[in-house]
């Protein structure tokens, strides 16, 4: 009746077999019929359903030497644009991405014009100056990808500045020898015609474009370093800038209509410009609400003595400022190394927040658990965020990376002061918007984001990727070992480019998926 008993039966049932580990199933074509059938849970299609696909499709193959001439940049958040500076840094060079499809059909001399043909040319340094030459740093796109934004940089000779020039308030900074006086220009560049905007142009000044510009919404923040000044421009729909407000000497449109009638010639002001005297308010009512009074009199010359060094934009209407000592600008130690305080100052009403030293514990648990704002703040309809505050994997490999530091050195405050001392975060990194490092669906070394970030390899040759579903090896990325190859990915696509930034006009390697070199 029942039968002989099968000896495969018996073993594919067996303890070992019920206990062996389930892999789900990330097979293409069934993830197709899954989509098609619509079997999936409701309320799930729209992240699961969307970036599950990744999983199936990667940039695991690669062509190699392909013939660059230009530095690459970076790609619009849209993905249809990639931003190059030719060689000499004089002219930008926009370039469609038209797709990694025509690589089974086009020898790798020509691999880069076929997949990024040129939109157009401007050279920027011809209108401005002849002197003048790209700053490397300052590639900022509106969210919408509709204007670029980039500046030139011409040093202006000592024999033509004015003091007048070099001091506009009793802030200003002394000039150093090591860092020159320059003459900025910035400029709004239409993406769809190639046509220049507006320009904005600070003269003898000095500007830290990667941790004093930046870009949210419409709204830009340029901090002058030498004048301790912030201006609040904002980009309209033709892109043309518009000042909105200046906070340094004064905080309001109608400060400078009382300040006229003092005398302004270098040295002759003795009252503290609207910035330093609202910092200095706000530090003395807190300490009155402390019982603290003391000690802010006793602190009070080295509050006076603080000037801004960085800048960043946390919320639309909020700026975060890092203030360090004078003395630390033309010290020989580390800058990072030196006290600083934090303050938030909503720019609008130009009131302080609230200010945070750089051991506070309560400010490094706002930097924890609202760490989207201060990473992503230019990314306003973040549909994937991928930083700690909403992926459990990378709040794991932050936790999992202080404890490597607390064991190494067992000082938990070396380890606070470590996190806080990057912010402001630099604004100029290369994006990680990719699906790729996302740590939700892929599992990869820990300190691959820092890596691609801040533009430099990791001195090894293969980069291995992982699936956070089935655990299993997915994919590699294979570079040449170089210190300063750049890693850039696509905002969506399976495409990734690296190259060596130190080689003008050298070669690069296009990483793409198997699919694409099987069409030919």
């Amino acid at each position: 009746m029942y039968g002989p008993v099968d000896v495969t039966e018996v073993k594919k049932f067996s303890r070992e077999w019920c206990r062996r580990k389930r892999y789900p199933d990330i097979h293409l074509v069934k993830m197709l019929c899954r989509r098609e059938l619509g079997v999936r849970k409701s309320g799930t299609q729209f992240f699961y359903g969307g970036r599950e696909f990744y999983q199936c499709i990667y940039p695991g193959e690669k062509i190699q030497n392909i013939i660059i001439n230009l530095w690459v940049k970076r790609f619009s958040p849209n993905g249809k644009y990639l931003v190059c500076f030719n060689c000499d840094c004089h002219t930008i060079s926009v370039r469609d991405y038209v797709g990694y499809s025509a690589v089974a059909i086009t020898s790798t001399s020509s691999l880069f014009e076929a997949v990024f043909p040129e939109r157009f040319s401007l050279d920027l340094c011809l209108v401005s100056h002849e002197m003048a030459m790209l700053n490397n740093d300052c590639v900022f796109f509106t969210q919408d990808s509709k204007f670029l934004i980039v500046a030139t940089e011409a040093q202006v000779p000592e024999s033509i500045q004015t003091i007048s020039q070099i001091y506009r308030n009793n802030e200003s900074l002394q000039p150093l020898s090591s860092q020159l006086l320059n003459t900025i220009c910035f400029y709004c560049i239409d993406l769809e015609n190639g046509t220049v905007c507006d320009t904005f142009t600070l003269s003898v000044d000095r500007i830290w474009v990667a941790r004093g510009v930046h870009l949210v919404e419409r709204v830009m923040a340029i901090f002058s370093l030498q004048q301790q000044t912030v201006h609040i421009l904002r980009i309209n729909q033709n892109g043309r800038f518009t000042k909105l407000k200046e906070l340094g000497r004064t905080l309001y449109d109608d400060d400078s209509i009382i300040l006229s009638k003092y005398n302004h010639a270098f040295g002759s002001e003795t009252f503290l410009t609207g910035m330093k005297q609202r910092l200095l308010t706000f530090l003395f009512h807190k300490a009155k609400r402390e019982n603290t009074v003391d000690d802010f009199l006793r602190d009070f010359g080295y509050l006076r003595d603080l000037r801004i060094w960085q800048m960043q934009i946390v919320l639309p209407d909020v700026l975060l400022l890092r203030f360090v000592k004078q003395d630390a600008f033309s010290s020989s130690a580390n800058i990072n190394s030196q006290p600083a305080i934090f303050v938030f100052i909503n720019w609008r009403s130009a009131e302080i927040l609230a200010v945070f030293d750089k051991y506070t514990d309560q400010f490094l648990w706002i930097v924890e658990n609202f760490y989207e704002q201060f990473k992503n703040p230019q990314v306003l309809d973040n549909r994937f965020p991928m930083t700690m505050q909403h992926c459990y994997f990378d709040y794991e490999r932050h936790c999992r990376l202080k404890l490597q530091s607390l064991a190494k050195d067992g000082m938990r405050l070396r380890i606070q002061r470590q996190i806080l001392s990057h912010l402001p975060y630099c604004t100029t990194f290369a994006p990680i918007n990719s699906p790729y490092l996302d740590l939700a669906m892929f599992k990869y070394d820990d300190s691959l984001p820092s890596s691609i970030e801040r533009m430099r390899s990791q001195q090894r040759e293969q980069l291995r990727f992982f699936s956070r579903v089935t655990s299993q090896p997915l994919f590699d990325i294979e570079l040449s070992g170089e210190k300063l190859e750049q890693l850039l990915f696509h905002p969506f696509e399976p495409f990734a480019f690296s190259f060596d930034r130190t080689v003008v006009g050298g070669t690069g390697t296009f990483h793409i998926p198997s699919s694409a070199l099987k069409t030919s």
